[in-house]
This record gives structure tokens, C-alpha cells and sequence, in this order.
């Protein structure tokens, strides 16, 4: 804990406040506190233009509390130490002037997956850049929404040498009723040019008001919580370090769009080689409850944390009404065995990027027939979830839960099993690609002139539909190909097909041999479209699959719906043609394959 010290110990003079009331203390000298200190002040603190005020060594704890009064830095001043705190009616820092935190966190990683691997960056918000020999950075660890952590460092102890990299520390700023910010609130992690060590991560920077108007920060300065670079020299031929990943910022009400706002830094640091930068920190606006991940379109390999840690398990302590991740910005959901992306009104993503755990496509097929599932499904929820700006969604089993979804012509959605249900609409005007099943249940669903939706199965459901994009079920016939086979049972044949119940789209364990009973007697359609009231078709339409089943009360088709081609493969089906010496049911090498019409005859037996 910080040593409480007599304010005259830090005191140069005693001046008038400008509106009366108690005396502010006037620094007017530089000094350097080794140790803890904590100073409390009746009145206000002023730090005269270009002095200094800062305590030794890192992670030294530096305390500032005025019970009435403003803290002031005039321009050029500096306030630096490990771990920050001010607490005032309002707190002012001129241009040129700045707190600061930065490279004064921890030397090592006691909170990251892999402390003992120098190479790789420091994680915290984010992820540190991986490099392609190292497996992965530094993990990233701490509370999107309630941060407190110092950012991670990096450290090589060798016989002849000790050298480290630190990340940023921690600023805490607590007023009463302002912060009038015209200079630099910082917590960067350190960067590490030339030192064969991955760069430090950001640190943590909390501005907390009583007044909870929407413009208790105010002026045209900077927040900065970014990772640290990593670079090699030409000393360092050969060989390359990873970027830190970028730290936690927390500030009140909700200014990320107001004109002339301070600006906000979080993105990991950069690196080169073959390694790569960190991922980008997180930024939430305590006002509004807004969660955003924003990497400033820096190169990365790492991601952003939104919610849960490096421990999986551990929820924000507040839940986002809103979350943001853009400007190159990926981020993963956390590795608990529900990992999910929750937020109560919109999910964006704005050039930004979502990465299941371990994302690997498992090859396509039918669900029922590929291995049991080995990942947890991931679940992104919100009333609005917005895919937009060049943005990918990709992961194994993935469900998008909310009223309104929609994937711009520039985005991109790729999973090994879909499901979305959404109360309102869903509008796709870029890439959703299956390798397995897609099933879509909505309000009004719309697939604009560009979209593609390809997946082994569709099954999409709607009150109403438009399609005027491309949709494609790769399923092929396979299974109903062999003799006496490819047909709907008794029962089955002479019911309306509109009211066959769909295919399901997850298939547990349990579920496969269910599954498998149920298509002895109807095979799953490759393209399921069921509308309750108006299917309209237009006339950029491609919908293609080897069986096609379309719904609706009122169909308007001016598109191309085909299943030509995607029947049966060649000699396959109870009249299949031959394709070698001995065809189905004798049938000639070469002979043509029957349907309606028996195939053309082939070779000398005549069939």
C-alpha cells in the first residue's frame, strides 16, 4: 500500500484556488519518489509547466487525492509511475503534458499461457503475435468491462546477459465531475527494437465520473493502452519477435462517434518476419455499455478477448449492450465449453473478424455421417448482428441468435455447420458457406443480387422471401443411388411434401442413428426454401441442388432453379448405364442410364 505523506513534502508553494475555497499545491520542480506514495490534499494539485513528478521503480505505486479542487497539468508536465491513481473534482491535462504508465508493468508473464517463450509477443486485451515457430503469443487475460491488470512483459536470462521488455501499468482516474483532456493519458507496452524479445503488452487506463453526463471527457488529447513493437535489426539477421497485444481501456459515457472526441489507442504493437503483431486491447464506454475491439488496421495474427479469459470461465462482469469490432480487429470467443459472443442490442463487425476455437473446416459431408462433433458450438447473440466492411465470421459449429441479421456484399460467413434465427430479417448480400449444413429460420429473408449461400444442406425457413442471389446445396445423391433405394417410402410418397418435417441441421451422437432410421424412408433434400406466405424468385436467381424442395403459398419464379446434372452419379441408380464390363442390371459397357425413358443400348448383348 502507498505510504500517506504530508502534502508539503511534494508542495513548492500554497496559491490561491481560481474560485476560492482551499489552497492548491503548486509543484513547480521535478522530483523522483522511490518507493509508494500516497498524497492527500485538502485542496486541488497544480503541475507546473514542463516538471516532472514521477516514483521508481516499475510497478511503484503513485497516489494523488484532492477532497475538493481539480489536479493540473500544465503543458509539457509529467505525471509517470506504475500504478496511477487521481481522484478529484476534475482532473485537466494541457497540450503537450501527459500520464503516464507506459513500460512500467510487469518484466515477465505471470498471467499468459507462455511466460517462458521470449519470442512471442505479451498478450493482455489481446492476444501477443504468434510466430510460426513458437505456436502461439502471449494469452490475453483480464475484464473487458471492469479492467485492472497490469499489462505483461517479456524476459531472456542468459550466463552473459539479462534483458526484458515490460508492459504498460495501470492509470485510474477518478472525478467528480470532469477531464478536460488536451494531452496524453498513456499505458503503452514496451516496445522492443533491436532486443530479440517480443514486445510488451498495453496496460489498463480506467477514467471513472460521478457525473454521469455523456461528456465528462472532453478535448482533443489521447488515450493510449497500445502493445508494444517488435522488430529485428540488421544485427538480428534471420530472425523476428512478435508484436505485444494491445491492453483494457474503460472510460465514461459514450463519445466513440462525437465530432472532435478524444482519440483512443488499443491496437496490438507491430512486428516483421515471420512473426506476427498483437491482437488488438478492448475499449468500453461505461456510459452506453459499448465493448469495442479496434486494431487501426495494423497487420495482426493475434486476437481481442471480448468476454471470458484465458481460463474460459469467467463472464465480463458487465454485460455489453453493445459490441464493436472493427479496423482489422479479430477477435475469439473464449475457450469455455459454451463460448459465445453476447451482447443485449447490436453486434458489429466493421472490417473486423471472428475466429472460433481452432477453426479447422472438417472436410464437408453429411452431417450424420462425418465424425462426432470435437468443438463446442459458438454462439453469437443480439438483437442486431451486423456482418459489414470486409468482414469474416468463420468457426466449426456456429449459431447466430437475435432479431435482425445481415452480411454485406463485402463479408463473409464460413462454418462447418450453420444454424441462424432471427425473429425479423435476414439479409445476405456476401458469402455464407457451409461445409456442412445451413439452416435459416427468419421473419423476411432476403439473398441480395451478389449473395451466395452454398452449403451440403439448405434449410431455410421464412414468413416471406426474397432470393435474387445464388444458393446451392452440395449434397449429393448418394445415398438413394443403389437399386431400390432412391424412393420416398408408401406413407410418405402420396403425402404433401410441404409437409415432411425438414432436416435437422446439428446431429449429436445420440442423434445418428435416429437420424439414420428416418432416412431409410426420405432422403434429405440438398435445398430446402419453406415460406408461409410469398416466395419470390428473381431473375439473377441461380438455386441448384440435387433435389430441390420450394414452399410457399405464393411462388413467383423468374430465376433458374436447376437440379440438371446432380442426380446420380455415373453408373449409380437402379438404371444406371455401365460404365465397365458389367453395368446395373446388366447393363453394356457404355450403355446410357434409364429413367422415364429406358437408356440407349451399347455393346453386343443390347441393354
Amino acid at each position: 500500500q502507498p505510504v500517506a505523506v504530508d502534502p508539503p513534502a511534494i508542495c513548492d508553494a500554497l496559491v490561491n484556488a481560481t474560485l476560492g475555497g482551499a489552497l492548491v499545491c503548486l509543484v513547480n520542480r521535478t522530483r523522483t519518489l522511490q518507493g509508494n506514495y500516497r498524497f492527500a490534499l485538502l485542496g486541488g494539485l497544480r503541475l507546473s509547466a514542463g516538471v516532472t513528478l514521477e516514483c521508481s521503480p516499475a510497478l511503484c505505486a503513485l497516489e494523488l487525492s484532492c477532497a475538493t479542487g481539480e489536479i493540473e497539468l500544465e503543458p509539457f508536465a509529467t505525471l509517470r509511475g506504475g500504478n496511477i491513481t487521481l481522484i478529484a473534482d476534475g482532473v485537466s491535462v494541457a497540450p503537450g503534458a501527459r500520464v503516464s504508465a507506459s513500460a512500467l508493468g510487469f518484466d515477465d508473464s505471470p498471467n499468459d499461457y507462455y511466460g517462458d517463450r521470449h519470442a512471442q509477443g505479451a498478450g493482455h486485451g489481446g492476444t501477443g503475435g504468434s510466430c510460426l515457430g513458437f505456436n502461439a503469443g502471449g494469452a490475453s487475460y483480464g475484464d473487458a468491462t471492469e479492467p485492472n491488470a497490469f499489462g505483461s512483459g517479456r524476459r531472456s536470462v542468459g550466463p552473459l546477459f539479462w534483458k526484458s521488455v515490460r508492459g504498460g501499468g495501470v492509470v485510474s482516474i477518478f472525478v467528480r465531475s470532469r477531464v478536460q483532456l488536451d494531452g496524453l493519458i498513456e499505458a503503452d507496452g514496451e516496445s522492443a527494437i533491436g532486443l530479440q524479445l517480443g514486445g510488451g503488452s498495453g496496460g489498463t487506463i480506467v477514467v471513472r465520473a460521478t457525473d454521469k453526463g455523456t461528456r465528462v471527457l472532453t478535448g482533443s488529447g489521447s488515450v493510449s493502452a497500445a502493445g508494444g513493437f517488435s522488430n529485428s535489426t540488421a544485427a538480428d539477421a534471420g530472425s523476428a519477435f512478435g508484436g505485444g497485444g494491445g491492453g483494457r481501456v474503460l472510460l465514461p459515457g459514450c463519445d466513440d462517434s462525437a465530432a472532435g472526441r478524444v482519440s483512443v489507442e488499443i491496437s496490438g504493437g507491430l512486428s516483421t518476419g515471420y512473426c506476427f503483431g498483437g491482437g488488438a486491447g478492448t475499449l468500453f464506454y461505461a456510459g452506453c455499455k459499448k465493448l469495442i475491439c479496434d486494431n487501426s488496421w495494423r497487420a495482426t495474427g493475434g486476437t481481442c478477448t471480448v468476454t471470458g479469459d484465458r481460463f474460459g470461465d469467467r463472464p465480463a462482469a458487465v454485460t455489453p449492450d453493445a459490441i464493436v469490432v472493427r479496423s482489422g480487429a479479430a477477435v475469439h470467443t473464449s475457450r469455455s465449453k459454451t463460448p459465445s459472443l453476447e451482447a443485449i442490442s447490436s453486434i458489429l463487425f466493421s472490417g473486423g473478424s471472428l475466429y472460433g476455437e481452432h477453426y479447422t473446416p472438417s472436410g464437408g459431408g453429411p452431417s450424420n455421417k462425418r465424425p462426432p462433433i470435437p468443438f463446442p458450438t459458438v454462439v453469437i447473440r443480439a438483437a442486431e448482428v451486423l456482418i459489414t466492411q470486409g468482414s469474416n465470421v468463420q468457426a466449426n459449429q456456429l449459431h447466430i441468435a437475435g432479431a435482425r441479421m445481415s452480411v454485406d456484399e463485402a463479408s463473409n460467413i464460413v462454418a462447418d455447420d450453420l444454424l441462424v434465427e432471427a425473429t425479423e430479417s435476414v439479409e445476405i448480400g456476401g458469402r455464407v458457406v457451409s461445409v456442412g449444413s445451413v439452416r435459416i429460420d427468419a421473419g423476411f429473408l432476403i439473398i441480395k443480387t451478389l449473395g451466395l449461400l452454398i452449403g451440403d444442406t439448405l434449410v431455410l425457413s421464412a414468413g416471406n422471401a426474397i432470393v435474387r442471389g445464388k444458393l446451392e446445396g452440395t449434397r449429393p445423391a448418394l445415398e438413394g443411388c443403389d437399386a431400390g433405394m432412391n424412393r420416398l417410402s408408401r406413407e410418405a410418397a402420396f403425402a404433401p411434401r410441404c409437409d415432411l418435417p425438414p432436416s435437422k441441421p446439428f446431429v449429436s451422437e445420440k442423434d445418428t442413428q435416429e437420424l439414420e432410421e428416418e432416412e431409410q424412408e426420405i432422403e434429405p433434400y440438398a435445398v430446402q426454401l419453406r415460406v408461409r406466405d410469398r416466395l419470390l424468385l428473381e431473375e439473377a436467381l441461380v438455386l441448384s441442388g440435387s433435389s430441390v424442395l420450394l414452399c410457399a403459398t405464393s411462388l413467383e419464379s423468374a430465376g433458374l432453379v436447376t437440379a440438371s446434372s446432380l442426380g446420380c452419379s455415373a453408373g449409380r441408380g437402379p438404371g444406371a448405364g455401365g460404365e465397365g464390363p458389367s453395368g446395373a442390371a446388366g447393363a453394356a459397357e457404355g450403355s446410357g442410364g434409364g429413367h422415364g425413358g429406358v437408356g440407349g443400348a451399347s455393346g453386343g448383348n443390347g441393354t
